[in-house]
C-alpha cells in the first residue's frame, strides 16, 4: 500500500513532470522508485539508472553513464556525438521517462552534459534532456560526487527541477521511533545529549 506521498510521485509520473525525490533512511525512497519503475505506463518507456553499480543492480538498472555511453563522462560533447554507438542512441530515442537514483553523486558538470546529449540526440532544445521526463531520486546529506559540485548547482537543474517530494514517513523503522529519531537526528548533523546516551 503506498502512502499519499508515494502516490503523488506516480500522479507526477502520470502528468509528465520532472521531479526530486528526497527524504531520510527508511522512508521508501528505493520503493517507490521500483513501483515508478513498474508502472503501467502503455505509452511511456522508462529507463532506471543509478550513480553506482550497486545501486543500479538494486534496482534492476544500469549506471546512467552506461546507459548515456559517457564512459566516465569527462570527454566534450563533441567527442560523445561523434563517437556515441548506434545503440545507445537508439536508446536516448526510445526513452520517454528517465529515473536517476542516487543522485547525490552525480555532479553539475555531467548533469549537464546528460542533457546537452539528449537535446542533441532528441533534436529539442527546449526542454530538459530534449522532452525526456527526468525524475531524480537521492539524498544530498550522503555521499557527494567525487569530484564536482553538487548536482543542485547546475544552472539546467535549478531551471527544471523545480518539483520536489520529500518523503516523511517512515516505514521500515516504524516499529522503533526512538531509532528512527537517532537516525534523522544523525542526518541533520544535530546530535543531542539524549542521542549520544542512546548511542
Amino acid at each position: 500500500m503506498l502512502s499519499l506521498q508515494q502516490q503523488k510521485a506516480l500522479q507526477w509520473l502520470d502528468d509528465g513532470i520532472n521531479f526530486f525525490i528526497t527524504g531520510g533512511a527508511g522512508c521508501g525512497k528505493s520503493y517507490i522508485v521500483k513501483e515508478i519503475a513498474q508502472s503501467r505506463q502503455i505509452y511511456k518507456i522508462i529507463h532506471i539508472t543509478a550513480s553506482t553499480g550497486k545501486a543500479a543492480h538494486l534496482l534492476n538498472g544500469v549506471t546512467i553513464h552506461a546507459f548515456a555511453g559517457i564512459e566516465t563522462g569527462v570527454k566534450s560533447l563533441d567527442y560523445y556525438k561523434r563517437h556515441m554507438h548506434p545503440d545507445i542512441k537508439k536508446r536516448w530515442l526510445e526513452t520517454d521517462v528517465s529515473i536517476i537514483d542516487e543522485i547525490s553523486m552525480i555532479n553539475a558538470q555531467t548533469f549537464d552534459l546528460l542533457h546537452l546529449i539528449a537535446c542533441e540526440i532528441k533534436q529539442c532544445y527546449d526542454e530538459l534532456f530534449g522532452g525526456i521526463q527526468v525524475i531524480a531520486c537521492g539524498e544530498f546529506f550522503q555521499l557527494p560526487p567525487v569530484t564536482g559540485k553538487f548536482v543542485f548547482k547546475s544552472k539546467i537543474w535549478q531551471q527544471n527541477m523545480t518539483e520536489v517530494l520529500v518523503l516523511t514517513e517512515c516505514f521500515k523503522q516504524k516499529e522503533d521511533a526512538q531509532f528512527f529519531g537517532a537516525l534523522n537526528e544523525i542526518r541533520f548533523g544535530q546530535v543531542s545529549d539524549q542521542l549520544l546516551i542512546i548511542l
